[in-house]
């Protein structure tokens, strides 16, 4: 599993991105905005300065802006949908045991979807040109 830095304000949008099973492309979608641009921004680290374009990324991905820009964060912030609430909670009470297990049950998923997806690729390059 991929972790950010989420020091900068793309750090934490990949991250949200990541924890609510979006990716980049998928969000760049969302927005209205091309992908290639949008993945500019991303690897110049540009904070986007198009008015209301912070607010759009913050509610596609359940959080406040204050959270995107400065990183801080409250309680009353965090909106998930209501599996992945049900999964943070059982997590929480697991023990550390159980946690381990689970991550890597969620490791194995992950690199069972990249070759699924790999895969998919190989089958219909003319998707990805």
């Amino acid at each position: 599993m991929e972790f950010y830095n989420t020091d900068t304000f793309w750090g934490r949008v990949k991250e949200r991105a990541r924890a609510n099973g979006m990716t980049l492309k998928d969000l760049a979608e969302r927005l209205g905005q091309s992908y290639k641009s949008f993945t500019n921004r991303v690897t110049t680290g540009t904070v986007p300065k198009k008015p209301g374009l912070i607010e759009m990324i913050a509610k596609e991905l359940g959080c406040s802006t204050e959270y995107l820009v400065t990183g801080k964060e409250t309680q009353k912030d965090v909106k998930f949908s209501p599996d992945l609430e049900f999964v943070i909670d059982t997590y929480k009470h697991l023990s550390e045991d159980k946690k381990k297990v689970v991550r890597l049950l969620l490791r194995a998923l992950e690199t069972q979807q990249e070759k699924e997806y790999e895969d998919y690729k190989r089958e219909h390059p003319e998707l990805f040109n």
